[in-house]
């Protein structure tokens, strides 16, 4: 399970995504579409703590992102770029 809860974050100082809220369940498959710069790319970034968000949580599979379980997060998410 992924729960992202009000979510804030973007690159040198510039907030991309704004308070931004969802969750996926257990066995759901996700898709992102957009606009280029609509922020898809950012927030798998922020996802993966490629970029560090500047509010809000991530919660994969009970854990949250910066209690230590990162490295073992990125071991049971996978992400498909084309």
């Amino acid at each position: 399970m992924l729960k992202v809860t009000n979510l804030t974050g973007g690159y040198l100082g510039h907030p991309v995504l704004k308070d931004l809220n969802f969750e996926i369940k257990e066995g759901e498959l996700v898709g992102l579409i957009g606009l280029n710069g609509a922020g898809k790319s950012t927030l798998l970034k922020l996802l993966m703590s490629e970029y560090w968000a500047s509010s809000g949580q991530v919660t994969v599979l009970g854990t949250r992102f910066g209690e230590g379980g990162i490295p073992e997060l990125r071991k049971r998410i996978g992400i498909v770029s084309s």
